[in-house]
């Protein structure tokens, strides 16, 4: 079971193939919904709940069978889900991160995992981080880890299960022969073959992540001009009206440009991935395209934010290229707002110092 949308979803592929690996010829069934919290759900508009296209992102010999479903409510969990095939289990994993490991969510969980007829033991319920009391103090003892390791922490509650200490970590996302042509096609398109391709998606579904539209647009403006590079703005759904307002006022300082490209609301999930794998650097804010990004080999630079413990959430093997700004009140570990309703810790980021970070980026600086 594994209950997240796009960004996390990534983070917990590779504790999949570890499980995978282990049982190379068991069955697996996916439970999954993009969450089971209800004012997370508010960020996560209609059609991504409904069809969850991030799990086109998995390769088809990762799991047998795919379930999307429902427990945001008591009455959803008693209702169960018919499509969950009947028969016995000999395990159950419920994937999470251990820091955003709650009671009423794991009884949730547990429950309607009971409703449906689970009987076997379940993994993944334990967890040592506990992020609303004291955070800073766990990160000494490595109980607040990395979201990507502590996903591959929740499926070693199986001891047959092994993760070694500094092994490679696997994301392993598919592949899509057509939309490798279309990526391939794009570039053909911006005419930029040969030079540098930068994707920035300056949109998020959550307020206090945003970084300010204005600082995107400078950035956009400096990085075609003084990189020689070529720039594909991208967003969906509510995040397309945020990379018009930066298309057109970066095009209003550089005049209209060749080099400045808009897809916003115009690829798929696995466009967009087969797209990030042609890039040279990926720019957003802190969110699943990021994860994304990092997970099909891109350098990201990210927006971070004060919400979470730095080095726990950032696109794995890109840490040293999120870029933040220290306030007092991080971490606050709020997931829909800022408590101080200002967001310091994202605006006061300077164009300055995310440029400084993307040329480390392009030429591997550490």
């Amino acid at each position: 079971m594994r209950t997240a949308a796009l960004g996390d979803f990534v983070l917990s592929i590779p504790a999949m193939q570890r499980l995978r690996a282990t049982y190379p010829a068991a069955m697996f069934t996916l439970l999954t919904t993009a969450s089971t919290h209800r004012e997370t759900l508010k960020t996560v508009d209609a059609y991504a709940r409904q069809s969850s296209p991030w799990l086109e992102l998995l390769p088809k010999s990762l799991f047998q069978r795919i379930v999307v479903f429902s427990i945001s409510s008591l009455a959803a969990a008693i209702k169960g889900n018919p499509d969950l095939p009947a028969g016995s289990y000999d395990a159950c994993f419920i994937l999470n991160e251990g820091i955003s490991l709650n009671l009423v969510g794991i009884v949730k969980k547990i429950g309607y995992l009971r409703l449906l007829g689970v009987r076997c033991r379940i993994y993944g319920i334990r967890t040592r981080a506990f992020p609303h009391l004291y955070p800073l103090a766990q990160v000494g003892p490595r109980r607040l880890e990395h979201h990507v390791i502590a996903l591959m922490r929740s499926v070693e509650e199986d001891s047959r299960v092994v993760c070694k200490p500094g092994a490679p970590v696997y994301f392993g996302l598919a592949k899509s022969q057509k939309e490798e042509n279309w990526a391939e096609a794009k570039i053909d398109e911006f005419g930029c073959r040969g030079d540098r391709l930068i994707i920035v998606a300056p949109g998020s579904r959550l307020e206090f992540k945003r970084w300010p539209t204005q600082s995107y647009v400078k950035l956009v403006a400096a990085l075609v001009k003084n990189c020689n590079t070529h720039v594909a703005m991208v967003g969906s759904g509510p995040e397309a009206v945020t990379v018009a307002e930066v298309v057109a006022q970066s095009h209003a300082l550089l005049g209209n440009t060749v080099r400045l490209h808009d897809l916003s609301g115009q690829t798929t999930i696995t466009q967009l991935a087969a797209l990030l794998r042609r890039a040279a650097v990926f720019i957003g804010n802190d969110g699943g395209t990021c994860h994304l990004a990092a997970a099909v080999g891109c350098r990201v630079v990210s927006i971070g934010n004060g919400a979470e413990i730095p080095n726990s959430v950032e696109p794995w093997g890109n840490q040293r290229f999120t870029v933040r700004f220290d306030v007092p009140c991080a971490p606050c570990y709020s997931f829909t707002h800022c408590p101080k309703m200002a967001n310091r810790c994202v605006t006061g980021i300077t164009v300055e110092l995310v440029q400084k970070h993307v040329n480390d980026a392009l030429f591997q600086r550490l």
